[in-house]
């Protein structure tokens, strides 16, 4: 992917993510307990209407060792402002998990 291309979808999916701020609060504070330490917030751009959803980081299975570190650092980056960081998933393209 190029370096404009992924701008671009960075640039998407905060306006997006911002678009349904309102919501994801919402499906996050109805479905888990405010203790619950990580959620991930996943933004599926293969459907035609985007719902972003909500899962807990733990149940996430990432497609190989790379994208295990990457989302580990951020997880842990998202935990140091004290329960106000998010990570987004954002899913552009379909993914195959490695057996």
């Amino acid at each position: 992917m190029s370096k404009y291309d992924h701008d671009f979808l960075q640039f998407i999916a905060v306006k997006d993510f911002t678009q349904y701020n309102m919501s994801i609060t919402a499906s996050i504070q109805n479905k888990y307990p405010p203790s619950l330490p990580s959620l991930l917030v996943i933004m599926d751009y293969l459907l035609v209407t985007i719902t972003p959803d909500v899962i807990m980081a733990s149940s996430y299975k990432c497609i190989d060792d790379d994208e295990k570190a990457i989302m580990d650092n951020l997880l842990q980056q998202a935990s140091a402002y004290k329960g106000q960081g998010v990570v987004v998933k954002v899913k552009v393209r379909e993914e195959t998990l490695t057996p």
